[in-house]
């Protein structure tokens, strides 16, 4: 009997490692408490709220004001939305804009990216959205959860580790963990408005290509290694705009336009 309990045991730990992985006790946040988030709010502390940093989208100087947006999903990654901050406070929360999408091939599977779209018309498009910020917040996210629930899960916006339904395949973890290494080495968040191209270089690397548009010099970072990662996980481009010397725009996520690696 005492065999048949540890037997039991085994198999239960086994059984969850095939599945999907569940996000961490810490991380979880009652969908109501999302009422809490408020206009004025540090990003630090808005970060800590929703159980770490999302997935950079922009950040840029407009006018007087630094503008910075990141992208957080509940319970489904698929469903994302966009937290706007101005100098560092939070502005307005909106879910992301659906923009048009298209079926390209990426290595041997065909896979939807959003149509490519002048990032600063996008920009735009965010900063004109509706604010959902408070009740309409809450009102959102239940709306768009697979079934009513009184709590829900914060997934981290950006999983770089391998999920636990890939363990099996040896290789295929060794693509996740790649992609975590690529992440951290173009890590949008290590790039600050005003920096110098040389300051940008000796966070980011040397870039892999170098657009002119107009009076603008685009520094843009990344790689094209073929990696076996579903595309909701995978790292992203980042695009530094450079004008008089200073960094004024930083581009990654929705937000990269991948006309300029052409």
């Amino acid at each position: 009997m005492r065999n048949l309990y540890f037997l039991l045991i085994f198999c239960a730990f086994v059984l969850c490692g095939a599945c999907a992985p569940c996000a961490p006790k810490e991380a979880s946040v009652n969908i109501q408490e999302l009422e809490n988030l408020k206009r004025g709010m540090p990003r630090e502390e808005v970060e800590t709220f929703l159980g770490g940093r999302g997935r950079f989208q922009f950040a840029a100087q407009i006018g007087t004001n630094q503008v910075f947006c990141f992208g957080h999903s509940f319970d489904r990654p698929q469903t994302m939305y966009f937290f706007v901050f101005k100098n560092g406070l939070l502005s307005r929360v909106m879910l992301r804009p659906q923009g048009d999408v298209e079926t390209v091939k990426r290595g041997e599977r065909m896979v939807e990216v959003l149509k490519p779209m002048d990032p600063e018309m996008r920009l735009n498009l965010v900063l004109s959205a509706s604010d959902l910020i408070g009740q309409h917040l809450v009102d959102s996210v239940r709306s768009n959860l697979p079934k009513q629930s009184d709590s829900v899960n914060v997934l981290p916006a950006f999983i770089l580790t391998a999920p636990l339904w890939v363990r099996a395949s040896e290789d295929i973890k060794n693509d996740y963990a790649r992609n975590k290494e690529l992440a951290d080495r173009f890590d949008p968040y290590k790039v600050d408005i005003g920096m110098t191209p040389d300051v940008v270089e000796s966070r980011l690397g040397k870039p892999s290509r170098i657009v002119r548009a107009h009076d603008d010099t685009i520094l843009v970072f990344g790689s094209d290694e073929p990696l076996r990662v579903n595309p909701i996980y995978r790292f992203s481009w980042v695009a530094v705009v450079v004008q008089s010397n200073r960094t004024v725009r930083v581009f990654g996520g929705d937000f990269f336009d991948r006309r300029w690696l052409k």
